[in-house]
């Protein structure tokens, strides 16, 4: 049972009739919709194919999956961060490792293969529906906070204040930017913990569809490639 939260945007093909055209919210894909995907053996085909079937979970834990773009020359060029929320099992492909230098030039093409949210690690490079690449920058849990309507997302900065420092997260922003975005909030420290001394993981609901025939799909505006099940459980 994967999926991402609510907000997630996912590449279907053009309709006039919604208001990003060439992008749907996960929650409100039906059965039919065209969704744009290729085969999950990464043959060089892309097509749209329906959706089957669609589904959603609640109350399940999620992660932060951070990706930085590849650049051509990091001395004259920024890249940019991108992140997406979903369930720590929730298969991604992963294409090669780059160096932290974020440089094009830097990545290792490795046999691709699936792995989970929470298997990724910092320096596993992925694509896009462009073939464009992306490394990834930190996939860490999310937490609760006090209020039970954020969530907080530990710092992967070495130098910050123990482990109890991050950054709030207001996951509902993904629903209301209408374009897959949210800010990364104010840091703070996490005090909010159990009896046991640890931070809370945080739950929400998530969303997932079947795809005919190819079984992925490409999530946000960037379009990573992610599969449609959570066969590596």
């Amino acid at each position: 049972m994967s999926g991402c939260v609510a907000g997630t945007l996912i590449r279907v093909k053009e309709d006039k009739n919604i208001p990003l055209e060439w992008w749907k919210p996960i929650e409100q894909l039906q059965v039919d919709d065209l969704v744009l995907c290729r085969p999950d053996t990464d043959e060089d085909i892309q097509d749209y194919k329906p959706v089957v079937k669609n589904f959603k979970y609640t109350k399940k834990e999620i992660w932060a999956l951070r990706v930085y773009d590849l650049v051509d020359d990091i001395t004259t060029e920024q890249p940019g961060l991108s992140t997406y929320f979903a369930t720590p099992n929730h298969p991604v492909w992963k294409c090669g490792t780059a160096s932290p230098s974020l440089e094009k030039q830097s990545f290792k093409k490795t046999k691709g293969h699936w792995l989970r949210v929470d298997q990724l690690q910092e320096g596993d490079v992925v694509r896009d529906v462009n073939n464009n690449l992306y490394s990834i920058a930190q996939t860490t849990p999310l937490f609760q906070l006090q209020d039970s309507n954020l969530a907080w997302l530990p710092s992967n900065d070495e130098y910050r204040i123990g482990e109890s420092y991050g950054h709030v997260i207001d996951l509902n922003e993904l629903i209301t930017s209408k374009v897959g975005l949210v800010r990364t909030g104010k840091g703070c420290n996490n005090y909010y913990i159990d009896e046991s001394g640890n931070h809370i993981p945080y739950v929400a609901d998530v969303y997932n569809v079947e795809i005919a025939d190819f079984h992925t799909y490409f999530i946000g505006m960037d379009g990573i490639w992610v599969h449609n099940t959570n066969f590596l459980d």
